[in-house]
This record gives C-alpha cells, sequence and structure tokens, in this order.
C-alpha cells in the first residue's frame, strides 16, 4: 500500500486545522518510534517476541 492510497482526500479532510493535522503526525510519528523500538529489541531477544 503506498501513501496516497492512504491519505485519500476522505482521510485528510477530517483535519480542519493545521494543528489537528499537526498533532496526528505527532502522534503518528511517536506511534511508529515505538514500533521500530520494539522490532529492534523484538530482533534482540526472539523468544520473547509474540
Amino acid at each position: 500500500m503506498n501513501v496516497e492510497e492512504i491519505l485519500t482526500d476522505d482521510f485528510l479532510q477530517q483535519f480542519k486545522t493545521g494543528s489537528e493535522l499537526n498533532s496526528f503526525l505527532e502522534a503518528l510519528h511517536h506511534r511508529g518510534l515505538e514500533k521500530i523500538s520494539s522490532s529492534s529489541l523484538c530482533s534482540s531477544r526472539l523468544s520473547f517476541c509474540y
């Protein structure tokens, strides 16, 4: 799935201000970093990952 398929006009229209969009992007960034960190831990400790 590419970015254009995810970030449709309908999806983006939910953000009414730049502040709302920025807040969403910050939360997305934070969650993405958590997942990357979690994956890094999993690759070094495979027996603890599900």
